[in-house]
């Protein structure tokens, strides 16, 4: 009993510790903190700075242009307004360029999620496109999609891979 009350007791202060960071249209990367009355402006300064398993990067509603890829660190969640008003647009050319990136090793169990966004890959026609893929996990587990938009991306929308050493560089 004295095992089980402290497994929860655990739990439940990981769960007070976790922190939630705000960007937004109007925020700004040089002198915001990631607060709600001082929030980032791009997804791509958030998930540099927001690198704690259980924290939370909210999205407020509007419009958004990302210009590189961001690397979401293991168990960090990004939740939006709604996918009708949070809107993040890739804005990235070049060979399987990615919005977002989740690369772990296999195995990883990152109980994470993205969810109520848009994500706009920009594509137009074969001579005129931006982004070829929205999301891309590698290793993870325990990630979860979901109320979301993806369109516009050149090749995919979510790409889920992994390797192992019984298999290195093709897809487990």
């Amino acid at each position: 009993m004295k095992l089980f009350l402290l497994t929860v007791s655990l739990f439940l202060c990981s769960i007070t510790n976790a922190a939630t960071y705000y960007i937004s249209p109007t925020g700004n990367d040089v002198t915001g903190n990631g607060s709600i009355t001082n929030p980032w402006r791009t997804l791509f300064k958030a998930t540099q700075t927001v690198t704690t398993f259980g924290d939370k990067i909210r999205v407020l509603a509007g419009t958004y242009t990302e210009t590189q890829t961001c690397i979401l660190s293991t168990g960090v969640s990004i939740e939006g307004d709604a996918a009708a008003t949070t809107i993040i647009r890739a804005d990235e050319t070049g060979a399987w360029s990615s919005l977002l990136q989740l690369d772990s090793p296999d195995g990883t169990n990152a109980t994470q999620s993205i969810s109520k966004v848009t994500l706009d890959g920009q594509f137009v026609s074969s001579t005129n496109f931006k982004t070829w893929v929205a999301i891309w996990v590698t290793g993870r587990s325990n990630v979860s999609i979901h109320d979301c938009i993806i369109k516009n991306f050149k090749q995919s929308g979510v790409i889920l891979t992994g390797i192992n050493e019984n298999n290195p560089g093709t897809d487990a």
